[in-house]
């Protein structure tokens, strides 16, 4: 169920060719409560479709947490996902903007590996019972790489090259 207020967000989703659940993600309800700290939607209430300010071909927003946003663009025919620092667009700085993900499976990565991180260094073997809940509402949005990511986190370090591997 779309919010009102939201059709024309939903058409610059589409516009981007993002699938329903990711659409449904960004503008209704997240997967899961897990992500609602991390994927704040208050950008969705702005009049603009577009990042402004931000170089490159435009980004529409998706979602934010405090001044970085996660956004979408076509660069070269093809979607990606990027970070915007705001606080950088806006100041000119030289790292404003950052390639997170080239495929909305490689954001799901990014998102799960983000949020299982933060369970497992929180609540270590307790952690199972969330973990179960989040491998539940990856199969529900089709998230297909789960079991990798979950390795992933419980070995840690750097996981930017699988995010943006992921096909």
């Amino acid at each position: 169920m779309i919010p009102d207020g939201k059709a024309d967000w939903l058409e610059a989703f589409r516009r981007c060719g993002l699938s329903n659940e990711l659409i449904q993600f960004a503008i209704g309800e997240p997967a899961d409560p897990f992500f609602e700290s991390i994927c704040q939607r208050h950008l969705l209430e702005q009049p603009f479709e577009y990042l402004p300010d931000v170089p490159g071909p435009p980004v529409t927003p998706l979602w934010h947490d405090t001044t970085t946003v996660v956004g979408c663009r076509k660069q070269r025919n093809r979607l990606e996902f990027v970070q915007v620092e705001m606080e950088a667009v806006f100041s000119g700085g030289d790292e404003a903007m950052k390639v997170i993900a080239r495929s909305e499976q490689g954001l799901w990565a990014r998102l799960f590996c983000r949020r299982l991180e933060s369970l497992l260094a929180a609540l270590g073997e307790k952690a199972e019972p969330k973990i179960k809940q989040l491998r539940e509402s990856a199969k529900r949005i089709g998230f297909l790489h789960f079991e990798t990511a979950l390795e992933r986190a419980k070995a840690g370090g750097e996981h930017d090259e699988f995010f943006l591997a992921l096909k």
